[in-house]
């Protein structure tokens, strides 16, 4: 069996890890371990996207036995802290009925040493920080090993204490974990009420400060049509570098600052509710409107909002619609709902499920990581929120995971 790692959400929507090595299968779902996995992978020049494989025999060696040596340091080190472990997997019968004096510190080391080589075989390291298979045969089954926090040992066995040189040793490891569990960012790895993907920060770049000269325009029908200024540049930067006049060429099917298709919507009225007069308005496109670029925004942010309200105010599946098309969103959120059994509507009416994310490459249309590159000119603004007809506000938190990572 090849190695390799797969990261992915299971059925309870929690993001979780296998590692294949050899003939054994490891899952890992402890949240520390597995953020621990995913820095070693991007240091190995992988960022997961959400949910992805990395299936170079070679990388997927290297990154698991760097995350073996991890775990070894992480269990040595609570042992050192603590003095005591929990094996009763493997001699749990033995410890329930003995009692080890500290008046003996030579047996006390010896179970001490022997609690640690029980829990590196519970978790299916042995020597070289290789996982051992328990099967040789030339088809060896899948041995399924759950990674889980080490429980601690019973009240009624005391063992000796290491040195406390020994523990001052390894003291900095243990604050070192202590302060990575303390940090809020990596919390929305795991949020539940977060739309989550991952992209690289372009907060910076050159086509979201393009974009931004134009700012007060995008601010004035951000607020007539009740969305959100930032990501109306982003889309911007996205669409066309945030460059309207190098994006008027007649030869292109598209046109100006927001990319209006010109086959689609020349000649064709575009509607969207104005908050200003509390009234539908309608725009008959023309060339020239395209050509200006206060309306050529105006009827950008007139589509995204018709879009908003066709998704039933689900943000990012709108954004991906104004890059695919309805049509084109219908049959991704249709394919996605057959293969993965799930309600189209219910995908519609939850803005933090992005299971559709991973089957936009299905169609080969348009660009099947717009979202993605659309929020990755957002940089710290995590939260986007639009107005409904009655003022009231829809918002979705976004979370990106590739740059929670980054900061560890």
């Amino acid at each position: 069996m090849r190695n390799y790692i797969e990261f992915y959400f299971d059925d309870n929507d929690k993001f979780t890890a296998n590692i294949y090595d050899k003939n054994v299968k490891r899952v890992v779902s402890n949240k520390k371990n597995l953020l621990k996995l995913m820095q070693i992978a991007q240091k190995n020049g992988y960022h997961i996207d959400c949910e992805g494989s990395i299936r170079r025999k070679e990388d997927a060696r290297k990154i698991t036995q760097a995350y073996n040596r991890y775990i070894v340091r992480k269990n040595a080190t609570r042992l050192m802290k603590n003095a005591t472990v929990n094996s009763f997997h493997l001699i749990g019968k033995v410890l329930k009925n003995m009692k080890v004096s500290k008046k003996n510190p030579t047996l006390g080391k010896v179970v001490v040493a022997a609690s640690i080589v029980a829990v590196l075989a519970s978790h299916g390291i042995g020597k070289n920080n290789e996982i051992q298979a328990s099967d040789t045969t030339s088809q060896p089954a899948i041995v399924e090993m759950v990674e889980t926090d080490i429980p601690t040992l019973s009240e009624d066995v005391e063992i000796e204490a290491p040195a406390h040189e020994e523990l001052e040793e390894k003291q900095e490891e243990v604050v070192e974990e202590v302060q990575e569990d303390k940090q809020q960012a990596l919390d929305s790895m795991f949020s539940e009420d977060a739309f989550h993907y991952s992209f690289e920060d372009r907060s910076s770049k050159e086509n979201i400060t393009n974009a931004k000269r134009y700012e007060d325009i995008f601010e004035k029908y951000a607020n007539r049509y009740g969305l959100d200024k930032n990501l109306l540049m982003a889309m911007a930067a996205q669409e066309s570098s945030g460059d309207h006049y190098n994006n008027l060429r007649d030869n292109q099917p598209a046109a100006g600052i927001m990319q209006i298709e010109k086959a689609v919507h020349v000649g064709n009225q575009v509607k969207a509710y104005n908050f200003e007069t509390g009234q539908m308005e309608y725009i008959t496109v023309t060339q020239d409107k395209l050509n200006n670029i206060d309306s050529n925004i105006q009827i950008g942010s007139m589509i995204l909002r018709e879009y908003i309200e066709n998704s039933n105010y689900n943000i990012p599946l709108a954004i991906q619609t104004y890059n695919m098309g309805p049509g084109n969103m219908n049959k991704v959120l249709n394919t996605c709902g057959d293969l993965e059994n799930v309600d189209v509507d219910t995908m519609r009416s939850n803005p933090t499920n992005n299971t559709w994310l991973n089957y936009r490459a299905f169609l080969n249309v348009g660009d099947a990581k717009y979202v993605e590159h659309v929020f990755s000119y957002l940089g710290k603004h995590s939260n986007l929120q639009v107005m409904k007809r009655d003022t009231s506000k829809v918002s979705v938190n976004l979370a990106n995971d590739y740059l929670q990572l980054a900061k560890q």
